[in-house]
């Protein structure tokens, strides 16, 4: 997808996929190392940095900043 159809859809929906980003041994790294961080920082972050809808609830991890 050339950039100037990226950013169109991008003003249009607000968001853009972006398929084979990064290579299968990419990817893999990518996830256990956010799943680590997940695991082992995000409980420890202030309210105003992760943003559960059950914060009892782990698995209800929405957002991120």
């Amino acid at each position: 997808m050339p950039f100037g159809v990226e950013k169109q859809a991008f003003d249009q929906h607000g968001f853009v996929t972006v398929r084979q980003l990064l290579a299968r041994p990419d990817l893999t790294q990518l996830q256990e190392n956010l799943d680590r961080y997940i695991a082992e920082i995000v409980p420890g972050l202030a309210d105003s940095e992760a943003f559960y809808q059950d914060r009892r609830r782990p698995e209800t991890l929405k957002q991120l900043n």
